[in-house]
């Protein structure tokens, strides 16, 4: 059976894609802090608040639902916080990832294959990157590469795969960002940017292996 938060985080994502594309900013706004509010509820149902290494996880959580409300906003100045909070909130998830004792091997070694493609993305973001946000940009990748390989190790301990999958839509989300706001702004970044992000935090907050 489909957790309840989980339909009603996916009507919440169809309804903010909706609303993307018709151009409603006040929809927009409701749907994004409405999906949103979904993980935080995701986390606040396990407990990650109070359990353990969770805090790290809920705190993460926390840094993704800040970024999406500064993301409401327009301009370097929003973006500049958004990119910070998501920033705050990726170093929250691999810090609770490391805590609850990943299979280091696993980590390093899939940090060394995530390298190529952490080039060819510097490759093909960074010339359209404007030099005073290069350093954030480049904080930002590096910090998401190392929290999927810590993902990987997570998952390889203790078989928590449907965390690395929410780890990797995540990850993968965040290239649709990037086009938007660096390459070629488009509706249909959101189309599948939106439900990667989406989907990919709630699979972090509901598959967290607590103690």
């Amino acid at each position: 059976m489909i957790p309840l938060s989980f339909g009603i985080m996916l009507a919440a994502v169809a309804a903010l894609i909706v609303a993307e594309f018709k151009g409603h900013a006040g929809a927009r706004a409701v749907f994004k802090l409405s999906a949103s509010s979904v993980f935080m509820w995701e986390g606040v149902e396990r407990g990650l608040h109070t359990a353990g290494d969770g805090v790290w996880i809920f705190a993460g959580l926390v840094g993704c639902f800040a970024g999406d409300a500064a993301l409401l906003g327009r301009g370097q100045r929003a973006f500049l916080a958004g990119l910070g909070s998501f920033l705050l909130g990726h170093l929250f998830f691999a810090v609770g990832f490391a805590a609850r004792e990943p299979s280091w091997t696993a980590s390093a070694g899939s940090l060394a294959l995530l390298i190529a493609p952490a080039i060819i993305v510097h490759r093909w973001l960074m010339p359209h990157v404007e030099a005073a946000m290069r350093a954030p940009v480049l904080a930002y990748m590096t910090v998401i590469t190392v929290m999927l390989a810590l993902a990987v190790g997570l998952a390889t301990a203790t078989g928590a795969w449907m965390l690395l999958a929410g780890a990797a839509l995540f990850y993968l989300s965040d290239l649709a960002v990037a086009r938007d706001r660096f390459i070629k702004e488009s509706q249909f970044n959101h189309l599948w940017g939106a439900p990667a992000y989406f989907v990919g935090v709630w699979l972090m907050a509901h598959a967290f292996p607590l103690a």
